[in-house]
């Protein structure tokens, strides 16, 4: 049980590491392209103009942007560890995932102003999309661990047959 223990703990902490540069990354580029988008003014902009206001500079908004993106992903990624968890069914891993990670994701969103929480209507709008993009990582991880589990029933089948073979020639030896 101890062992198992320390895996599980190595597991969160490798995914959450993992999430961490991931946040970074994601939350840099898709920050960078809507934001350039939404300006319109052929400048790159690598964090939200009103966050860089808010910061005092491009510099300080863009650390914070990286740590707390990073923190996002560390969250998400390092909580999907609880879908480890033999004792737990995958509704009580997705009850515990899902809104922890979409308090993160409105928290940070609102922090970095993404955008304003005043905006109702688009906080719904990124809601759906978020449920969405949920949705279908949640589906492909199913299908995913599906398809394991059957080669790995597939191979103790075969193992459970040959065995079954050797033991009937041993009988037939003897």
């Amino acid at each position: 049980m101890r062992d198992e223990g320390m895996a599980f703990k190595y597991k969160v902490m490798v995914l959450a590491s993992i999430g961490f540069g991931l946040g970074v990354i994601i939350g840099t580029l898709v920050t960078a392209i809507t934001a350039t988008l939404e300006m319109g003014d052929g400048t790159l902009y690598i964090c939200a103009p009103e966050l860089t206001e808010a910061m005092g500079g491009v510099l300080k908004a863009f650390v914070v942007q990286a740590i707390v993106s990073g923190l996002l992903g560390t969250v998400g990624m390092g909580l999907s560890s609880v879908y480890y968890k033999e004792d737990w069914s995958v509704l009580k891993a997705t009850s515990v995932h899902l809104p922890v990670t979409l308090v993160f994701f409105y928290a940070t969103a609102f922090f970095l102003r993404w955008w304003s929480y005043k905006d109702v209507a688009f906080c719904l709008v990124m809601f759906c999309i978020f449920f969405a993009e949920y949705i279908i990582i949640w589906l492909a991880n199913y299908f995913a661990y599906k398809a394991q589990i059957a080669r790995i029933n597939k191979a103790l089948n075969e193992m459970k047959r040959k065995d079954n073979v050797d033991g009937d020639l041993l009988s037939s030896r003897q």
